[in-house]
Order: structure tokens, then sequence, then C-alpha cells
């Protein structure tokens, strides 16, 4: 989500991303489509994008790609 998003239209979303994940029509399919479960959601999956962006950024920078 945007970062002007309201803190009650944010765990709106949240909630409804957490109920719909656990559905076994989600389920079915993400199967379907060949994809893996994963399913951080909220302060879990920021933490996550913000660990593997600092991952990212220390690779490149012993590869030189970045200072």
């Amino acid at each position: 989500m945007g970062g002007k998003v309201s803190d009650e239209a944010y765990q709106t979303w949240l909630d409804k991303f957490t109920q719909l994940v656990k559905t076994d029509q989600f389920k079915q399919a993400r199967q379907a489509r060949g994809l893996f479960p994963f399913t951080k959601l909220g302060p879990e999956f920021d933490a996550y994008v913000k660990e593997r962006i600092a991952h990212f950024n220390q690779l490149a920078k012993e590869m030189g790609l970045a200072k």
C-alpha cells in the first residue's frame, strides 16, 4: 500500500488479506498458477522486504555494482 494510507484502511486490507490466504479457494488458485506459499503480511512482510533490500544492496556493493 502507499505511504499515505490511514491506519484504519491499512488494518482493513490487512484483515481481508489475512482471511483470504486461509481459504481453500485462494490455495487452489495459488496452486493452479504454480505459485509457492508465501503469506507474509503486515509487519512481517515489511520486515522481510527491508531485509531483502539490504541483502541485495550488500550483494551489489560486493560485486562493484553500487557504492
